[in-house]
């Protein structure tokens, strides 16, 4: 089976996805955390437990583009100097430099 109802992990990105996109951006980086955490337990949850090899490949496959994007992140903190900072990354989050 490919399509099911949707699991918790998958509810929560939707829902930082649906708050990112209204007028409401306060929290923008907060929800890009919510929802990138969200992908990974997701990832993970489907690599190890999918019901079929379709499913366990996609989420081994969002596992690595949230741990690329992860390490992109991180690489560009590195190059700034400031490893190590949450701000850093808040930065990069908000696009607020390293480009």
């Amino acid at each position: 089976m490919i399509a099911q109802p949707p699991n918790a992990a998958i509810v929560v990105f939707l829902a930082a996805l649906a708050l990112r996109l209204s007028p409401y951006d306060r929290v923008d980086t907060e929800l890009r955390y919510v929802g990138s955490g969200a992908l990974i337990v997701w990832g993970l949850d489907e690599a190890v437990r999918g019901v079929n090899p379709f499913r366990r490949a996609l989420g081994g496959l969002v596992l690595l583009w949230q741990a690329a994007g992860l390490a992109l992140r991180w690489g560009r903190c590195l190059q700034s100097g400031q490893i190590g900072t949450l701000q850093c990354l808040r930065d990069d989050v908000l696009g607020n430099g390293h480009r």
